[in-house]
């Protein structure tokens, strides 16, 4: 009998040794799972960080940026940024800033210097990203716009544009953001209210207007480019503010562009 009773002892043991493993090897699983997905996806976290009203407004802004003569490309070690002092009005009225970055603005005063900015824009938008010129010319025109209502530097409209969506204005993330400039819907209802609703997003017009909108109350709110991008990227917790950095060395290469067409004029 006692030779008998001993294997069954143990196939009772087993089986609940065998469930206890699969328990804890489901629940390490499941952490897992959910660490990979955090760093998969740091864009998750756009919703809780990425949409706010601003609160105070700041006449004069301070605005790091990339040297014109930086040539780092998007995700590597960006150079020391200058610092550019600018009044929103100034800017907008002139076309003109203080600082040590002064030439890095650039806002042209006078219709011609525009529209030849413009040109120069879309030509080296349309090459680089593969897009038609037709379509860029669009996006340039709208972006100037939305600078304008809303007294940013065009050309920090078109770099978060390259960032978010490389000019594909049908571009969809997988937390909900949308558009050229991926903006989430459910978290500016009110700009979109006007617009016809959260649709609206692929239109390139509604969306650089109201991603443009977004920014301006970040640097109301902030009074500082780089942390505005961080929170619009929803990336306020980065130290390395990467994403920053990545709009500003884009923002870099677009003067460049027109520094060299300058030249060649």
């Amino acid at each position: 009998m006692n030779d008998l009773s001993t294997p069954s002892g143990a196939s009772l043991e087993t089986p609940a040794l065998n469930r206890i493993f699969v328990l804890a090897r489901s629940v390490f699983a499941l952490l897992g799972f959910a660490v990979a997905l955090v760093v998969a996806l740091p864009q998750a976290r756009d919703g809780i960080l990425n949409q706010f009203h601003a609160v105070a407004w700041k006449p004069v802004m301070r605005v790091a940026l990339v040297p014109p003569g930086d040539t780092v490309e998007t995700g590597g070690p960006a150079a020391a940024a200058h610092t550019l002092m600018f009044s929103p009005r100034a800017l907008q009225e002139t076309g003109s800033a203080t600082g040590d970055a002064v030439h890095a603005v650039p806002v042209a005063g006078h219709d011609a210097d525009r529209e030849a900015a413009r040109a120069a824009l879309t030509h080296y938008i349309a090459n680089r990203y593969r897009v038609a010129d037709e379509v860029v010319s669009r996006i340039v025109d709208t972006a100037y716009r939305a600078a304008d209502a809303n007294a940013l530097d065009p050309l920090v409209v078109l770099a978060v544009v390259a960032t978010e969506s490389r000019y594909n204005p049908i571009a969809e993330s997988v937390v909900g953001a949308k558009g050229l400039m991926q903006i989430i819907a459910k978290f500016h209802p009110e700009k979109l209210a006007g617009h016809g609703g959260e649709d609206a997003l692929f239109e390139p017009a509604v969306n650089i207007q109201v991603g443009a909108q977004i920014l301006h109350e970040y640097l109301r709110r902030y009074g500082d480019l780089e942390t505005a991008l961080q929170v619009y990227a929803g990336a306020i917790d980065d130290s390395d503010t990467r994403y920053a950095r990545k709009v500003l060395a884009e923002r870099a290469r677009l003067q460049q562009a027109l520094e060299r067409s300058q030249r060649a004029a």
